[in-house]
């Protein structure tokens, strides 16, 4: 049965894919950790609701990590960033009954991978990996049921999002803007445009591709499946990060034509 995923980084798009309503599950990123979840479950009983660890798991702030996992405990599920927080998560969700998912930054490009993950969490679902092509992850899926590993409902396709290229320890808003978290924006040699957010609290950034990979257009709904092009997925991913209010609103009302400039990403053309 298909089921429709929203990722949002802050509350101002929470509330845009609340409003959208049409979500079956919002995968919400650590800065929303506050949120009155309880109101957010009672208020929407047919929405699942997960919280997302932060990028990356450092030492000195695994602490703080911790709390955010613990926190999670009131929510529907977890999203796991990195391999470092498995064991975290492992702890902390022990027995808890919770839905797992893997975002796509596990690389669970193989059966291998996917089984050495599935020792962990049984149950565990994954984002598919952003450097498959929509091919090779069509053979991933069949191997995957031929050999046992996983089901079709087990993934998780992304048709929306700017795709991040860079986790850095330089933080670009406080060296000069002074932790202002400003949406910083620069260019390359060949004038391809890049975004910079901050991840203050974990103290990182995340730099984004300038153009956002979108298949959005190439998909159509037929009965309880979204179809891509000519491979059709049970569940998709729409992923929000630096997107305002008013876009985020605009690529959900019209997912025909969200945006002027996009990108396929590895979809059709794969890693070289």
């Amino acid at each position: 049965m298909k089921k429709l995923y929203i990722r949002v980084k802050n509350k101002i798009q929470l509330q845009a894919a609340l409003a959208y309503g049409k979500a079956d599950a919002l995968l919400l990123d650590f800065g929303c950790a506050s949120v009155d979840i309880e109101a957010l479950k009672s208020e929407y009983p047919g929405m699942q609701f997960c919280l997302q660890l932060p990028d990356i798991l450092r030492e000195k702030k695994a602490e703080s990590v911790k709390k955010i996992a613990e926190r999670a405990l009131l929510f529907d599920g977890v999203v796991i960033k990195t391999f470092d927080e498995i064991a975290l998560v492992k702890e902390v969700f022990n027995g808890a009954g919770k839905q797992i998912i893997g975002d796509s930054f596990l690389y669970a490009y193989n059966t291998e991978a996917l089984a050495f993950y599935k020792n962990f969490f049984p149950d565990m679902k994954f984002i598919l990996p952003d450097e498959l092509t929509d091919r090779e992850i069509r053979q991933l899926i069949v191997q995957a049921e031929e050999k046992g590993v996983a089901e079709e409902s087990d993934f998780i396709y992304k048709a929306y999002g700017y795709q991040p290229l860079m986790i850095t320890n330089q933080c670009l808003n406080r060296n000069y803007a002074g932790c202002e978290k400003p949406l910083m924006q620069f260019a390359d040699e060949k004038k391809n445009q890049f975004y910079i957010t901050s991840e203050c609290g974990q103290c990182y950034d995340i730099v984004y591709n300038g153009q956002p990979t979108v298949m959005l257009d190439k998909m159509t709904v037929e009965g309880d499946t979204f179809c891509v092009d000519d491979t059709s997925f049970n569940h998709i991913l729409l992923d929000f990060t630096i997107e305002t209010e008013d876009e985020m609103r605009q690529i959900l009302s019209d997912p025909d034509s969200p945006v002027k400039r996009l990108t396929r990403g590895h979809h059709y053309k794969g890693v070289e």
